[in-house]
């Protein structure tokens, strides 16, 4: 005081055991599609019945607000955050609960965002067609209705046999898709399969297709002029497009039965000319009988009455699928 008396006394702090918040549990979507709006409901409760205060990382950069609540006399509070994300993914949500002296305690949960494309169930394949144009390959074309990689078993036996291992994969998502298989037998009918796969795992399997790769029948041409060379075959259901070169300008025919052997000028032998003089030739039969066996002779005349043609060769049109 001020006559220099001192006082003393023991002081001590008594300092009251603060825990932690307490959750108890959350409740959360597991998928949402993107722009949906998902709803997450948070159960904490503090053992000292103060204030609360919320924390909620959706894990995809958007802000992070605070949220407070008062406790209820029970000690458990349930708040509800709603949240949408703008692209698919897995993200994880975390939230921590702190109370008025910063003690924390913090949960996290995932969910699965999938593309707005999902809403249109398992892909649609339309429009598939199977084609050759060479001995060795074949092409495959289709679209989808979504973006989708691509899964192919093909053989030479139908039905084709989609249990084993796939001949192709394609893990390029495309809507408009265009496959060449390669390394094929010529002049062989070869069955397909195709699967399409969304980014959600949705698939959607194809009907059986099928496709005929050409025979190179030039080597079975003799050696008199004009020169056959480059003859091409194309195998339909209904049709046989056949093509070829001459080293001089020639005109084209085509004869052809289903008996052999082929007899130019026979009654039984069709024919079909082009008195077109020209070195490329290219000749369709039309109005054949699917899963048929028909012979043919490729023959070309100069302007000099030379001729020259093919020995004979037998094609199968492919069946009807």
């Amino acid at each position: 005081d001020g006559d220099g008396v001192v006082a003393t006394a023991d002081a001590s702090t008594s300092v009251v055991g603060n825990l932690p918040p307490v959750i108890s549990g959350v409740s959360s979507p597991t998928v949402l599609q993107v722009g949906q709006t998902g709803t997450w409901s948070v159960s904490a409760s503090d053992p000292q019945n103060g204030n609360l205060s919320y924390n909620v990382d959706w894990g995809d950069n958007a802000p992070r607000p605070l949220f407070s609540a008062l406790a209820r006399p029970a000690f458990t509070q349930n708040s509800t955050f709603t949240h949408s994300y703008a692209g698919p993914g897995t993200y994880t949500v975390t939230f921590t609960v702190s109370d008025s002296v910063g003690l924390s305690s913090r949960t996290s949960v995932t969910v699965h965002v999938t593309s707005n494309e999902s809403n249109e169930g398992a892909p649609v394949i339309s429009g598939l067609s199977a084609t050759s144009t060479h001995p060795d390959q074949g092409i495959l074309t289709w679209t989808t209705n979504e973006k989708t990689r691509t899964v192919i078993w093909y053989g030479t036996s139908s039905p084709v046999d989609t249990s084993g291992t796939p001949g192709l994969t394609r893990d390029d998502r495309v809507t408009g898709h265009k496959v060449v298989i390669d390394h094929l037998a010529a002049g062989t009918t070869y069955y397909a399969v195709i699967e399409a796969i969304d980014d959600e795992g949705q698939a959607s399997t194809s009907s059986e297709v099928s496709f005929s790769t050409t025979r190179d029948i030039s080597t079975t041409t003799a050696s008199t002029s004009p020169t056959i060379t480059d003859a091409v075959a194309t195998v339909g259901t209904d049709s046989v497009k056949l093509t070829w070169n001459t080293a001089d300008a020639a005109d084209s025919e085509v004869y052809y039965s289903t008996s052999s052997p082929v007899v130019i000028g026979a009654s039984s032998t069709q024919a079909i000319t082009d008195a077109t003089l020209a070195t490329s030739h290219e000749v369709t039969v039309s109005g054949l009988t699917a899963a048929t066996t028909y012979r043919f002779i490729i023959r070309s005349v100069d302007s000099n009455s030379n001729s020259q043609q093919t020995g004979e060769f037998s094609l199968t049109t492919a069946p009807v699928i």
